[in-house]
């Protein structure tokens, strides 16, 4: 029976042209694979910050029926490199009675090249989202 020390000295190394061909293989993956990753982290980035906005909606709503109180939503703000936050109204006040809202108004999240999506906000204080331009997979098109 063969001891450690045998098997250990009979066993082969790695040649520098295997490791080489192995260095040359994991940077043509990556640089293949770069643009799709670099997509998928916008559109995640993008997905969080849509996400972010449909809660604040949803919590104001909630917020005023819970409490019997007004609640106004005023413009978002962002820092930079963030999604950016467009309304077609300055603000939106929800009833502490009903949960309705005073204005019915559009909430677009947008980020440059990758896509944006829209939280349309109904008369009853009811959020609907969808995406005019197929940015997110899992929300309808807008129509």
């Amino acid at each position: 029976m063969p001891s450690f020390r045998d098997v250990a000295s009979t066993s082969p190394g790695h040649s520098l042209i295997e490791i080489l061909v192995c260095v040359a293989l994991v940077a043509v993956v990556t640089l293949l694979a770069g643009p799709d990753l670099r997509d998928w982290l916008w559109r995640q980035r993008l997905d969080n910050a849509a996400r972010a906005v449909l809660g604040d909606l949803q919590l104001a709503r909630s917020e005023a029926i819970q409490g019997a109180r007004n609640v106004t939503l005023r413009r978002w703000t962002r820092e930079r490199g963030q999604a950016e936050v467009l309304s077609n109204v300055g603000s939106m006040l929800f009833s502490g009675r009903q949960g309705t809202v005073s204005v019915a108004g559009t909430v677009e999240v947008h980020m440059a090249g990758i896509g944006s999506v829209r939280h349309v906000v109904g008369i009853t204080g009811r959020v609907r989202s969808c995406t005019p331009d197929a940015a997110l997979n899992r929300l309808p098109r807008c129509a």
